[in-house]
């Protein structure tokens, strides 16, 4: 004390909580806390999210913890890949979960390992097509968080498209269909692009993706209609009216 001011000073013990009587709670918390601005309900329950939940997955060690988080009961089973997935999981362990997901539901569920994948991926096929991908910090970021299994394929439209400005095909690719755009040396667009799809190579996947120009949103038929004198209806293959 130096006159001045009073101070008091008070020290307390409290006893250490189980986990399984908290971590239910801290996983439901945590789950609030996340920026999600629009949330949705399912089933018969009140819980709400992003995505319908259907499995909850809380271990330590080899022990499953009880609790509840979005309306689920803990265990120790989990589901991977929509389509390449063997089907139920069980995981064995906290530290098997991240093995036992990729080799068995083919998910990479780190997020970092697997944005450092796609970009792997991206930088050697850009390079393989003597390109350059531009601007794509964003895209990565956004394309991440859609994908589990990621695989980079190439695409392509007519070259007759680059009449269009290509600030309008870049705008679309990158923010419609969320692909990667192709440069020259010169930063000058090419008719060839990347794709980063959820499934290992196939010749459905390849397809589907050959002309993404033909699914262009308006504003991109309409320019390119309007720089090549096209005058009344026009129909190209593949085009919604």
């Amino acid at each position: 004390m130096d006159g001045k001011a009073e101070a008091l000073f008070y020290t307390s013990t409290v006893a250490g909580a189980k986990l399984a009587d908290v971590l239910g709670g801290i996983v439901q918390d945590a789950l609030k806390q996340l920026p999600i601005p629009k949330v949705m309900r399912w089933g018969d329950g009140d819980a709400t999210f992003v995505r319908p939940a259907h499995k909850l997955t809380l271990l330590h060690g080899a022990d499953v913890v009880p609790g509840s988080v979005l309306d689920i009961q803990s265990g120790r089973t989990t589901k991977g890949h929509r389509f390449m997935s063997r089907g139920e999981i069980e995981i064995a362990t906290a530290d098997a979960y991240e093995p036992t997901l990729l080799a068995e539901g083919k998910v990479i569920p780190d997020f970092a390992e697997r944005r450092a994948n796609i970009e792997k991926q991206l930088v050697t096929e850009a390079g393989r097509q003597g390109a350059t991908l531009g601007e794509y910090a964003d895209l990565l970021e956004e394309v991440t968080a859609l994908v589990e299994h990621p695989t980079v394929y190439v695409g392509e439209f007519e070259v007759e498209f680059l009449a269009v400005p290509q600030e309008c095909l870049i705008l679309t690719m990158r923010a419609n269909q969320k692909y990667f755009p192709l440069f020259d040396a010169d930063g000058k667009l090419l008719n060839r692009f990347l794709i980063v799809s959820n499934m290992e190579p196939g010749r459905s996947v390849e397809h589907h993706h050959r002309q993404p120009a033909r699914g262009a949103p308006a504003p991109v038929r309409c320019s390119f209609l309007l720089r090549t004198g096209h005058q009344g209806r026009a129909h190209f293959p593949g085009w919604s009216s």
